[in-house]
């Protein structure tokens, strides 16, 4: 009996509502980034809207976050020039 059933188009929606989840996902990421200006967030919230699965895909690949900058007592240790630690 379970070898009767149809799996193509539930699996097909699967694959759907995963994509739409990871777009989402992106469209909301973009929108809330601190480190983005407005110009930037417009430009690529157009990409990802407008640019479909490939737009998300160079959203991925080329605005991944970097290192996060340090915070509270080890920022002051830092020299704010060349970013590497005091001696």
């Amino acid at each position: 009996m379970l070898a009767e059933i149809n799996w193509g188009a539930p699996l097909i929606l699967m694959l759907f509502f995963g994509l739409v989840l990871v777009w989402l996902r992106a469209l909301v990421s973009c929108l809330r980034r601190d480190d983005f200006s407005t110009r930037e967030r417009v430009a690529w919230t157009l990409v990802i809207l407008f640019g479909s699965y490939f737009g998300l895909l160079a959203y991925f690949i080329f605005c991944r976050r970097g290192k996060r900058p340090l915070t509270g007592r080890y920022a002051k240790a830092l020299d704010p020039v060349t970013g590497k630690p005091f001696v």
